[in-house]
């Protein structure tokens, strides 16, 4: 079965129940993102010492050796330390990103609405809630008490049925609103993912690669 979809093409937020919608939520892991984004940081770390290991090593040969070749080491192992940079500080981005979407999925999980449950009321209930007595000046006292007495009872049941189907549709509403903004900010997201460290950097609109 196809996700319901708005006109813009992102998901129908308002189509599904509130057990659905608490269900697509708590799908996810907030420790599982802390775990992704921790091996980010350690990777990204990482590689910057390891960087810093081959300057250090680096400078400890600069002038020991010269010529042509040593040239063309140094800017061999000058590019490999630049690389090495770029990949970790993507990896420190993507933790940072990563980091980002464990706290709005925090939030979004704080502020979703608990379950409502709504009582059942009976046909015969709403009915008794609902229709005049059949009291006339015949009706013994105590018989009119027990009727009103019912009577009451059945109107008090469809008030809290109704009042649960308020609430219920109120809660629905909010969860609708915390899903379309966990959304948006996954789709913020998105446009900050840096560029893979390899990819070739962007043409302007309007030239032609070279």
């Amino acid at each position: 079965m196809p996700k319901p979809v708005a006109s813009g093409g992102s998901t129908d937020f308002s189509q599904y129940s509130l057990a659905q919608l608490t269900h697509m939520l708590y799908d996810s892991d907030p420790a599982t993102g802390v775990t992704t984004a921790q091996t980010w940081d350690a990777t990204g770390k990482m590689l910057h010492e390891q960087a810093s290991n081959l300057e250090g090593k680096l400078r400890t040969f600069d002038g020991e050796w010269r010529g042509t070749a040593s040239d063309e080491y140094k800017r061999m192992v000058t590019d490999l330390i630049a690389g090495i940079r770029k990949v970790a500080d993507t990896s420190l981005q993507m933790r940072d990103l990563t980091y980002d979407a464990v706290d709005s999925l925090d939030k979004a999980r704080a502020a979703m609405p608990a379950p409502v449950d709504i009582p059942t009321v009976t046909p015969a209930t709403v009915a008794l809630a609902t229709t005049p007595l059949p009291i006339d000046a015949t009706t013994p006292a105590p018989v009119v008490t027990q009727m009103q007495t019912e009577q009451a009872k059945a109107m008090a049941a469809v008030q809290a049925q109704q009042d649960a189907i308020g609430a219920a549709s109120a809660a629905h509403a909010q969860a609708v609103t915390v899903m379309k903004t966990l959304a948006s900010s996954y789709v913020v997201a998105q446009t900050r993912f840096p560029p893979a460290p390899d990819a070739a950097p962007a043409t302007p609109a309007g030239a032609a690669p070279s």
